[in-house]
């Protein structure tokens, strides 16, 4: 294995002369301080199995990054590469990291990043069986992963990121987030995705985009929170599940749940708003599903069109008239359902927690006021 040091010495390489001449397992290090500029209107093809790696220096503010690469890298042929400690920034309209031809990418410590105005492209682009490891990163634009395996890892997603064509995808300890822009932080069709101890949150903008959008696909969500906020106050669902689509989930937190033609396993999960089930959608919930009604004018558990739901046990934490409607030829079936008032006020005769079309099937035991006596239901 070789080190070859690229920067301003005099008996220092240059970034194309180091790699002409490197073998795999050889390592390309940029001098602390130098920065690397591809020229406008060209590319750099990394066909080789080796490691970039520039330094970090900390300081009252945090980790300074001391090198950055101006341009765009493509990974092709079976090419095996790290980068560690790089700040890599496109400055022109083409991706900083595109990832091709079943060739492998490894990366620590990376910002991928631009200043590009009305940038149209991805940031980073995995092809086809293409893999990529990312451990401390930070994509501030958009990331599509195109039949490929990921997995990040501490990792800062600040751009929508796309998972398509049988992609498998898996974000540990992770933040992803989409803080302006009319879209979803997270699209995922025909592919799937794990997601552990993660935050996902999607755009205040005023429009109709849930935080993660779910098609013909599979999600695992562990200990992780799905959020959607409207600036006008208004309910938008976070994560919507269409078409044949699968959730599992263990623990977490939600502000809204669609389900479409879909089925979701969940266990002790939190919902600040509702559930909405339609097109013969199945629900199992295991432990406590809990609605902490954050917003009162939407019923919690909202079922239609041959949908199914059968769950252990439903907090309810607001009046709303009805908390649960069950429509035409939907089924119910419930061990438990208690209301939680944290303002202590009694249910009145005339609250109506539950609505159900005659034509269908309700198995709901008495309701449990948690701070009174038990109240049966109708």
């Amino acid at each position: 294995m070789k080190r070859y040091i690229i920067g301003h010495g005099l008996d220092a390489w240059s970034f194309d002369e180091a790699y002409k001449v490197a073998r795999d397992g050889d390592i390309i290090e940029l001098e602390k301080g130098y920065n690397f500029t591809i020229p406008k209107g060209e590319s750099r093809h990394l066909e080789k199995c080796i490691t970039i790696e520039g330094h970090l220096e900390k300081n009252n503010e945090g980790i300074l990054y001391t090198n950055t690469i101006y341009g765009e890298f493509i990974l092709k042929s079976g090419a095996h590469v790290t980068l560690k400690n790089l700040w890599i920034e496109p400055d022109e309209d083409k991706a900083a990291l595109m990832v091709e031809e079943m060739s492998i990418l490894n990366m620590e410590n990376v910002v991928l990043t631009t200043k590009v105005e009305n940038y149209s492209v991805f940031i980073l682009y995995a092809d086809t069986g293409s893999t990529v490891y990312g451990c401390n990163l930070l994509v501030t634009n958009q990331g599509c992963f195109n039949g490929c395996e990921a997995t990040f890892e501490n990792s800062k997603f600040r751009d929508k990121v796309k998972l398509l064509n049988k992609s498998r995808v898996t974000f540990v300890n992770s933040i992803l987030e989409l803080p302006t822009q009319s879209n979803n932080s997270v699209h995922i069709e025909d592919s799937s995705a794990n997601f552990v101890d993660c935050n996902i949150s999607g755009s205040t903008q005023n429009d109709l985009f849930p935080t993660m959008w779910v098609i013909r696909s599979e999600v695992d969500l562990v200990n992780t929170m799905v959020s959607r906020e409207s600036t006008v106050g208004e309910y938008v669902s976070a994560l919507w599940m269409t078409d044949t689509s699968l959730l599992k989930s263990n623990g977490g937190n939600y502000s809204g749940l669609v389900l479409q033609g879909s089925t979701a396993h969940v266990e002790d999960l939190s919902i600040e708003s509702c559930v909405d089930m339609d097109n013969g959608s199945l629900m199992l919930s295991k432990g406590i599903l809990n609605f902490r009604a954050h917003y009162p004018e939407r019923c919690n558990l909202y079922m239609e069109k041959n949908s199914i739901f059968r769950g252990e046990e439903i907090y309810l934490n607001k009046v709303i008239n009805p908390n649960i409607y069950v429509g035409e030829k939907c089924t119910l079936s419930l061990n438990s359902l208690s209301f939680w008032d944290s303002s202590k006020k009694q249910l009145k005769s005339g609250d109506e927690l539950l609505i159900a079309h005659p034509n269908s099937s309700v198995s709901v035991p008495s309701v449990k006021n948690m701070f009174f006596n038990d109240i049966e239901s109708n």
